[in-house]
């Protein structure tokens, strides 16, 4: 259907300026791949009329493309209005400019080859319609398939096909199309695999401004990021929304001595507020409105329609910090409810059942962590200088770290420490030299994956890593956890002390591969900015329980350039082995591997 030629626009209270006037009809349904593969992305056109005020209300207009592959299994998949955008670099470095007119599309993902049929259903207020099947064939193609919680083990993720997956990697909230490729790029090269990105950032989101207005210029901006994953072999997180208020931050002369405007996080543009046309005057009512939750599922039909299809999209996270919206509505009673509800509607309209999931800052919510629809306790932390009663343990990050992630890990699921970060604006570090070397950045990657987490801890300040050149760390990582089969190695926490006290030791314990890791208690960012000598601690070593009698490899890793610097052998006698430690001046990764000569 050509949208800028259609009839006459319907001039209703609510509707948007491709709202429609229409006789109800499917008139083609074309194949735009020219040789469908399996996990291959399909793409189809979709020439059809209708009667709505505006296309991205299913309650006024939904398509659907009911597929049945050559299993039997069918698959429904939502179509989607879409509109061609080109780059303008000359105009600026994330301008966009219409190509073509608005139409309607199917983005399909085959998960196995042979002969299919596509038949495609259009309902609006006026009835419903069927297109005739078409039927297309599907070669054979390799693919993992999507990222799961592990059949095996619930702690760690898995590809549909068993392949290990761990997050490796940081958030990376906006930027420009070319900062975002040249980061993604470089992180994927360097072994990363996993960036945090805000899909519901101003630049990036599809609902901002007049409701029913979605901003397709912006959708065809997260096309763009979305390939660069895919180039890269990088899995994003969706952060889908972020707001914490509705009404406006009060005047300078009415802010408490804590206020801090960046914690307000209020946006005009916002389509709920009554003032764009929505059902909502605070952030409260956006949760507990039917019609704001119903217009909020809308929004998630349409990522689920244009992006669900693609593997590297790892999870919907629904809300950033969601325990942190405006105190009338950060309660358990009204968050927990609506990411369930959110939650099940996502499992019942995405066909290709990716996670779901909020995040929570540093609130430790237990109703939060156990409810079925949050796949990912995901807790947040940074050290801003203000925390009295946190004060000694932020400065460290083994510590400050254990410390919040002992609010999550046992709930049987996979969990992360989803932003962390230091604050180098805080009153306690102005004028100190800053953490050019990226201490903080690389234990806080460390921690959580000795922990048991199910990645590294994923930093905040992408743009001083992408400016220092801290995707070393990930590669390290990388390189460390390339051949750890996390899902299937049994690892549970590794009873594990140090001879020392200047050591802390975080270990898992497998099967046949346990992992640990070893930092020098004096290398801290804290230590680092301060100027503090650091000095190697020797003559070490560190006992372990839990080993079956026999003889060990043990593999002494480099943690900033991901080699093998030692190799060693224990023999482990009444559960437990003895490891003597080389001289640590920052940190060290094990590995030890039994049944090795």
């Amino acid at each position: 259907m050509i949208l800028a030629c259609a009839a006459a626009m319907v001039a209703e209270a609510g509707s948007s300026r491709w709202a429609r006037d229409e006789k109800l009809a499917i008139r083609r349904v074309e194949i735009l791949t020219a040789a469908p593969a399996a996990w291959k992305r399909v793409d189809f056109r979709l020439d059809l009329s209708g009667s709505f005020r505006t296309p991205f209300d299913p309650a006024e207009i939904a398509v659907d493309a009911r597929f049945r592959l050559p299993s039997g299994r069918e698959m429904v998949v939502p179509a989607f209005l879409d509109q061609a955008f080109a780059r303008t670099p000359a105009a600026g470095p994330n301008e966009v400019a219409p190509l073509g007119d608005p139409e309607w599309r199917v983005r399909f993902m085959p998960p196995e080859a042979g002969a299919y049929a596509l038949t495609v259903t259009a309902r609006d207020h006026s009835g419903v319609v069927n297109s005739a099947p078409l039927r297309f064939e599907v070669t054979p193609g390799t693919g993992h398939g999507y990222i799961h919680v592990s059949r095996s083990d619930p702690h760690y993720f898995e590809f549909e096909d068993g392949t290990p997956y761990f997050a490796i990697g940081e958030n990376i909230q906006n930027g420009n199309l070319d900062d975002l490729d040249r980061c993604i790029s470089r992180l994927g090269g360097a072994g990363g695999n996993f960036v945090r990105f805000w899909q519901g950032s101003p630049a990036y989101t599809v609902e901002l401004g007049k409701l029913g207005e979605y901003r397709l210029d912006n959708a065809a901006r997260f096309d763009q990021v979305l390939g660069y994953a895919e180039r890269s072999g990088v899995y994003l997180k969706l952060t889908l929304d972020w707001v914490r208020h509705l009404t406006p931050p009060p005047p300078p002369e009415q802010r408490s001595p804590t206020f801090r405007l960046g914690d307000y996080a209020y946006r005009e543009d916002y389509p709920y507020r009554t003032a764009n046309g929505g059902p909502c005057e605070t952030i409260a009512d956006v949760f507990t409105m039917p019609e704001a939750r119903r217009l909020f599922k809308a929004r998630l039909r349409y990522l689920v329609a244009r992006w669900g299809y693609s593997p590297n999209v790892f999870a919907w996270e629904l809300w950033n910090e969601i325990g942190a919206v405006d105190k009338r509505a950060a309660r358990p009673e009204i968050l927990v409810p609506w990411t369930q509800e959110m939650g099940r509607y996502l499992q019942a309209t995405d066909p290709y059942r990716h996670i779901t999931t909020p995040s929570m800052s540093r609130i430790n919510w237990p109703e939060m962590w156990t409810v079925p629809e949050n796949e990912i306790p995901d807790i947040h932390g940074y050290y801003r200088g203000n925390e009295p009663e946190d004060e000694y343990t932020q400065r460290d990050m083994f510590q400050f770290m254990t410390k919040r992630l002992s609010y999550i890990k046992n709930h049987n699921k996979p969990y992360f420490f989803g932003e962390f970060g230091v604050m180098f604006d805080a009153p306690l570090l102005k004028g100190l030299p800053p953490d050019s070397d990226g201490v903080y950045f690389h234990n806080g990657l460390w921690v959580p994956l000795a922990f048991g987490a199910a990645g590294t801890g994923h930093p905040w300040f992408w743009r001083a890593a992408d400016t220092n050149n801290w995707y070393r760390h990930f590669h390290a990582i990388a390189k460390f956890v390339q051949d750890i089969p996390w899902p299937t190695a049994g690892f549970s926490k590794m009873g594990v002390e140090p001879s020392r006290p200047d050591l802390h030791v975080l270990g898992l314990h497998g099967r046949a591969l346990s992992i640990l890791w070893v930092q020098n208690a004096g290398h801290t960012w804290w230590n680092t900015v301060h100027g503090v000598p650091l000095q190697a601690v020797e003559n070490a070593s560190l006992e372990a329980a839990g080993f079956a009698p026999g003889r060990y490899r043990i593999e002494f890793w480099n943690t900033y350039e991901g080699r093998i610097e030692k190799t060693d052998y224990a023999v482990a006698a009444n559960g437990f082995i003895r490891v003597a430690l080389p001289p640590i001046k920052t940190d060290i990764a094990i590995k030890v591997i039994a049944g090795t000569n």
